[in-house]
């Protein structure tokens, strides 16, 4: 964020543009935290973010992977799956690979 100086009141009226980044310097002020939702926590490895219809993009539910997918990150968007040599973990963060078996026969 640049520097803002402060204005009247109708200075900020004919520049929006100033008043935003005097609000950006208040905001880096007074926290040095990234603002967290109002709805929902993170939807942690293993689940997807789905968007509760009809409230704010901040809004939604967290969603566990279906059987054969994975998702290995906090607040993943989609679950993706496993390659054919690969199972997913109980978690549904992680690929295991599957065992190979060799049969002979006698």
């Amino acid at each position: 964020v640049g520097d803002c100086t402060e204005y009247s009141e109708a200075f900020y009226r004919t520049n929006p543009l100033s008043r935003i980044c005097w609000v950006a310097e208040v905001i880096q002020r007074s926290t040095a935290q990234v603002p967290k939702s109002v709805c929902s926590e993170s939807c942690p490895p293993g689940t997807r973010k789905a968007v509760q219809r009809g409230k704010p993009v901040c809004c939604y539910d967290c969603v566990p992977c279906a059987e054969d997918e994975i998702s290995n990150k906090t607040d993943s968007l989609d679950c993706v799956r496993c390659p054919s040599d690969a199972w997913p973990n109980p978690q549904g963060d992680a690929c295991i690979p599957k065992p190979i078996e060799f049969l002979s026969f006698s």
